[in-house]
């Protein structure tokens, strides 16, 4: 999966399901949920 370029790595669980990229209140940060879990952060102010 990529997401502006970069690519992430998600657990085999979530194959074929809708995972979610959900804003937190950092600019350019987004949480990464699959049904009720938080998978990680995605930090799109580093650089790549």
């Amino acid at each position: 999966m990529s997401c502006q370029g970069r690519h992430l790595r998600l657990p085999k669980a979530s194959r074929g399901q809708a995972v979610a990229f959900r804003p937190t209140s950092t600019d350019g940060s987004w949480t990464i949920r699959f049904l009720t879990d938080d998978l990680g952060t995605l930090d799109l102010r580093e650089p790549a």
